[in-house]
């Protein structure tokens, strides 16, 4: 299975790339939000 796992940097997003690696998920992306407005 192909995916993209969100990636904030912290253990949990490593963990959870790890997981999927480790199911033999195909991982490929990792996906990171940047919020640039003020009211956000």
């Amino acid at each position: 299975m192909r995916v993209a796992v969100l990636c904030s940097g912290g253990k949990d997003s490593t963990y959870a790339t790890w997981w999927s690696i480790m199911r033999g998920w195909d991982v490929q992306a990792l996906v990171t939000l940047c919020v640039t407005g003020d009211d956000s």
